[in-house]
């Protein structure tokens, strides 16, 4: 088989993400309040992708691979990256747990981004568990950072315990095999082993699933399903595979419940891309919920703030993350 076909990513996978949780705190961001919000690696290193001021979201940083001067110190950063609010020393970090600590901010300082030079900062953390090598791809991330009064909400991970686990993954069957036909028919010089109606007899695996309240709505859920098959053409048995995402909105019309998208791949999934959840803030008033998070794979990342309504998505800020060449 050629090198998979890529459903990739920001256009096809985050308009089909998620919103709501349990929340962390009381306060909401007031819309006319000015914040950064920023990512944490294991290894230590804070790196800002979006900005947010009187009610607008934007990327104002440095993008990786392109040139740019490192700053000597935080006083030295342009008011610019900051969205011309003020440069921020101490951070707020949510961590997937749920619970919330304290984060220094110490000197500015490049990073490999992938395969990609990046700008973040050195801080004071000091993960809880072991810390890969720098290089690690993706690296780990131990949660979202934010300054001023931000508050991040956690996203609800399920298990197969969940009521919804089985259930879903019975009804997501036909809009599996509706995508998956859809990515089929673009192939040109690679036929897939199994047959329409082969495939649609094999049963769907759901991966992961995500679930948050939707105010006057219900249960917002995300999905990541896949479906193995049995390849000949391949060496050491390395099964073809179909990775189906994006979200369920239950209280739709039955055939308008799942929006997803579907990448076909080898059983080394060296072309999937995985979510992240990083963490949910809430606007002030009626405004759809923000969901922060990481789309990444083996040589690509990107970090995005997408509003999550009760009919569609909108994509506030996409922010590349890095990337490493292919192999040929």
């Amino acid at each position: 088989m050629a090198k998979a076909l890529i459903a990739l990513l920001v256009s096809l996978l985050i308009p089909a993400l998620l919103d709501g949780a349990r929340s962390l705190a009381n306060a909401e961001p007031d819309d006319d309040q000015a914040f950064t919000v920023a990512v944490l690696r294991r290894d230590g290193v804070l790196i800002p992708f979006a900005n947010h001021r009187r009610g607008r979201w934007s990327n104002d940083w440095p993008e990786p691979g392109k040139p740019f001067d490192v700053p000597i110190t935080l006083d030295d950063v342009p008011d610019e990256w900051w969205g011309h609010s003020t440069p921020v020393t101490a951070w707020t970090l949510w961590r997937f747990q749920g619970n919330s600590h304290q984060v220094r901010a110490t000197v500015p300082a490049r990073y490999p981004a992938q395969c990609l030079p990046g700008f973040g900062f050195r801080t004071d953390y000091r993960s809880d568990e072991p810390v890969p090598p720098p290089t690690e791809r993706p690296h780990p991330k131990d949660g979202l950072a934010t300054s001023a009064s931000a508050r991040v909400e956690k996203v609800e991970i399920l298990d197969e315990r969940a009521p919804e686990w089985s259930d879903l993954q019975q009804r997501i069957a036909p809009a599996f095999a509706e995508v998956e036909r859809e990515v089929v028919r673009r192939f040109s010089k690679w036929n897939h082993p199994a047959t329409a109606s082969e495939r649609e007899r094999m049963p769907v695996r759901i991966e992961q699933l995500y679930r948050v309240p939707l105010r006057g709505a219900g249960e917002l859920y995300y999905v990541e399903a896949s479906r193995a098959y049995d390849d000949p053409s391949q060496k050491d048995d390395c099964d073809a595979v179909t990775l189906v995402s994006g979200w369920v909105r239950p209280w739709r019309p039955a055939d308008k419940v799942f929006d997803l998208s579907a990448v076909i791949t080898l059983c080394d999934r060296a072309d999937a891309t995985y979510v992240l959840p990083l963490g949910l803030i809430r606007p002030s008033g009626d405004r759809s919920p923000v969901w922060v998070l990481q789309v990444a794979g083996w040589d690509v990342e990107h970090y995005v703030a997408v509003e999550t309504g009760r009919d569609a998505n909108r994509i506030l800020v996409s922010a590349f993350g890095g990337s490493c060449p292919r192999d040929p």
